[in-house]
């Protein structure tokens, strides 16, 4: 299931500030969601991946953590831009004139399309993974039942 298509409604251009602030918000408690997952990712291919691969598996393992470097940098990126954008809001609202408003909602819009993009990207990398484990995994159990 890919996210990111956005309604046909002028919600973009008719939600109030207070709005866009929950959104936004919401973007970043999923973020600190996101970054446990990567974390999480991060720790399974490197502490435990690594012990457990064969050499002709290795370049996958290196695609994924390559992939994964790239993902954590998306997320990190993502969460400087999602803390600007909260700024962004308030002082628009506690100013209307502080920033240009049409401006205001093409970045909010653009961020938008960013997370989308980044928790797409993070499905498809975080399918990779479980595909990669479970391979392992199976391998790992066909080795032992061999060896006993």
């Amino acid at each position: 299931m890919q996210l990111g298509i956005r309604p046909k409604s002028d919600f973009m251009n008719t939600a109030s500030w207070e709005q866009l602030y929950v959104i936004t918000e919401h973007w970043q408690s999923d973020q600190e969601f996101y970054a446990d997952e990567i974390r999480f990712m991060q720790d399974l291919i490197s502490r435990y991946f690594m012990l457990l691969v064969k050499e002709e598996s290795s370049a996958r393992l290196q695609q994924l953590t390559s992939r994964m470097l790239a993902i954590d940098k998306d997320h990190q990126s993502l969460k400087i831009k999602t803390t600007r954008h909260l700024t962004h809001i308030a002082g628009l609202a506690k100013n209307s004139f502080v920033h240009d408003e049409q401006e205001f909602r093409n970045e909010h819009a653009g961020l938008e399309d960013l997370f989308v993009k980044f928790v797409n990207d993070f499905k498809v990398l975080k399918k990779d993974v479980f595909k990669v484990t479970e391979n392992i995994l199976h391998s790992e159990k066909l080795k032992h039942l061999l060896g006993s």
